[in-house]
């Protein structure tokens, strides 16, 4: 599979810088990743934090279960 160009520098994104980030919400802030190009470092995407929605999903279902 080709890696996809970066939109700025046009650069195969063959590899990406993470960094962490505070995603802000009308009601709260929460825990999310920025991805940026490696070679130009623009922001390709910025989500949700996965290990914190790992935690939030598996917490509830305990809780659902108990």
């Amino acid at each position: 599979m080709e890696p996809g160009l970066c939109p700025k520098c046009q650069s195969p994104v063959t590899e990406v810088n993470a960094a962490e980030v505070a995603i802000q919400s009308a009601h709260r802030a929460i825990k999310g990743v920025s991805l940026s190009c490696g070679n130009c470092n623009t922001v390709l995407a910025v989500t949700i934090d996965p290990t914190l929605m790992r935690n939030q999903i598996a917490a509830a279902v305990k809780q659902a279960i108990s």
